[in-house]
């Protein structure tokens, strides 16, 4: 397996400079994340033409550049306010043809948003509604997906929505596409389930794991932790991983970190790789 961290993990701003520190403490893949701002070096709007010059950074440092973290937040795929939604759909094309121009193969997805816990100006959605106009939306984005050959990897998160993983595993089965699988959180969800079950349940569906810790003795925001702090049975997980046959990049999602705290974090991806 790789071990890879995301770029917001890194406290420099500077991409290749992410790559160095990257490579120094150990990890061998980073996934980038979209901007919305003009003047990042992944700014949606230009990194294409920066794309060779970034891999090219990748490549120096020995970092693979699998997956691209979408900017799903600000406009959702199921929006209800005028233009954000037909906004969203744009910056996911935008955002496939990004990730393949890095050379990545999966853009983390968002699968549409009930409601933002920590943003009371999102205007709730009706569950039924986000469900039909996300899977309409994300219709869309499949043929771009595929002619880009860049897989819509959707990700359990806390967007008050696909909080099963039988609804998680419905939700993406209906598309009956290759171009859409899951991207699996391990500390996401752990508030109310066990990782391990919404592995073995979501199977071969998984196309990527991003590693997450989080601490039930906490409630909400939080209770998220560094990896293996908390709660989330990671042996458990190892074992849940092994059986579907899991052999891709772990990536650790954690918050900014100096090189010193993002060794710590990699010689814990490396003991969980070990379990």
């Amino acid at each position: 397996m790789k071990l890879g961290a995301t770029q917001f993990s890194f406290d420099r701003p500077n991409i290749p400079h992410v790559f160095e520190i990257a490579r120094e403490v150990g990890f061998n893949s980073i996934e980038l994340c979209v901007s919305p701002e003009k003047d990042s070096m992944c700014a949606i709007t230009t990194v294409k033409t920066k794309a060779s010059a970034i891999r090219k950074a990748a490549d120096k440092n020995g970092i693979a550049l699998e997956t691209v973290l979408g900017h799903f937040w600000e406009n959702t795929l199921c929006d209800p306010r005028p233009g954000r939604l037909e906004k969203c759909i744009e910056t996911a094309k935008q955002s496939i043809e990004m990730a393949s121009a890095l050379g990545a193969t999966d853009l983390l997805v968002i699968p549409g948003v009930v409601e933002v816990p920590w943003n009371k100006d999102y205007p709730v959605v009706p569950y039924e509604l986000c469900w039909n106009v996300s899977t309409e939306s994300i219709k869309k984005l499949i043929p771009h997906a595929k002619k880009y050959k860049v897989h819509l990897a959707l990700e359990n998160v806390w967007n008050c929505f696909l909080y099963s993983p039988l609804e998680f595993r419905e939700f993406v089965d209906q598309f009956g596409s290759e171009w859409v699988g899951v991207y699996f959180d391990t500390g996401n969800h752990h508030f109310m389930s066990q990782p391990d079950d919404w592995i073995r349940t979501l199977g071969k569906r998984i196309r990527r794991i991003h590693i997450k810790d989080y601490n039930r003795a906490k409630s909400g925001l939080e209770g998220f932790c560094e990896v293996l702090a908390g709660t989330v049975s990671f042996p458990r997980v190892r074992d849940a991983l092994r059986e579907i046959k899991y052999d891709r990049t772990l990536t650790a999602e954690v918050g900014k970190k100096t090189s010193e705290e993002l060794s710590v974090v990699c010689e814990s991806l490396k003991k969980i790789e070990a379990m």
